[in-house]
């Protein structure tokens, strides 16, 4: 069985120039802006993302617990995403984070 976390940020609401910048990129192609793979530079800003996914209960508790500290002591977690991009997301945008099972393609 395989666990994963998942992060809530605060919503950021609605941001300045966010209409430009989605009309300024939505005709051009994607590969000339960096991030733009993953739609990382693309606004608006994602309110949930995966924290990881890991093989057993006890890992992602583990992980968890860790990411409670950190929130606990106002530092900022470091997520890295599968496309290679690394984020810092401050303590104070994390609504919550969530542990939940996830059903892999080949499990019964």
């Amino acid at each position: 069985m395989s666990y994963t976390i998942m992060l809530w940020l605060v919503n950021p609401g609605s941001q300045n120039f966010e209409t430009e910048a989605i009309e300024h990129t939505a005709g051009q192609e994607r590969t000339l802006h960096p991030g733009a793979i993953s739609g990382v530079t693309v606004p608006p800003a994602r309110t949930r993302l995966v924290y990881g996914v890991y093989e057993n209960e006890q890992d992602a508790a583990s992980v968890l617990d860790e990411i409670q500290v950190l929130l606990g002591d106002g530092r900022a977690l470091r997520l890295r995403h599968t496309q290679g991009h690394e984020f810092l997301i401050p303590a104070a945008q994390v609504h919550y984070a969530v542990m939940a099972h996830v059903q892999q393609p080949f499990e019964d």
